[in-house]
């Protein structure tokens, strides 16, 4: 039995250097700069229906992403070593899952559905209930993911400084 503990690694900032969100966004308007009309009211029903309302609109050709490559040698030398590696993510399941087969690193896939935008604490409730606190090691960028540091065993920080660098109380890794 495998007693290496998971690495969940989050996707825009850290995975890929940009965000999923602006990139389907700009899609989006590239498409049809009247979309733009609509984007508020999409807005207003909370940002998993933003999300949700552009992807069903755009289609990301993954494999253009900028990927962090240090991340992804992280991540390939960590599951070569019997870590199984999960991405945990804000982004769609339209976009998440592709990217994840790409990659081809990852055991699963959790993503923002139609009623829930899978970060921060949303994201920190549902990893605690798949790993339970300190069962996993987590790989993020932002200060959002404080939530999500606070319970992981192991914090690996990439590209992030000033406060949230601070504040994570890494106890592993900063890129």
């Amino acid at each position: 039995m495998n007693n290496l503990k998971p690495i969940i690694v989050d996707l825009d900032g850290t995975l890929i250097k940009t965000d999923t969100l602006f990139e389907s966004l700009m899609l989006l308007l590239k498409q049809n700069p009247f979309w733009a009309f609509l984007v508020p009211f999409w807005l207003l029903q909370g940002k998993a229906s933003l999300k949700n309302n552009i992807a069903k609109r755009v289609n990301m050709d993954v494999t253009l992403l900028p990927y962090n490559i240090e991340i992804v040698e992280y991540l390939k030398d960590a599951k070569s070593k019997g870590h199984e590696c999960y991405l945990a993510t804000g982004t769609v399941k339209k976009f998440a899952e592709p990217i994840a087969e790409h990659l081809g690193i990852f055991t699963q896939v959790f993503s923002t559905d139609e009623n829930t935008n899978l970060t921060g604490k949303d994201k920190a409730i549902l990893l605690e209930k798949t790993f339970g606190t300190g069962n996993y090691i987590y790989v993020a960028n932002h200060k959002v993911d404080l939530h999500i540091w606070e319970n992981a065993d192991e914090a690996v920080v990439f590209g992030c400084t000033g406060r949230a660098g601070e504040k994570s109380g890494c106890q592993g890794y900063t890129y």
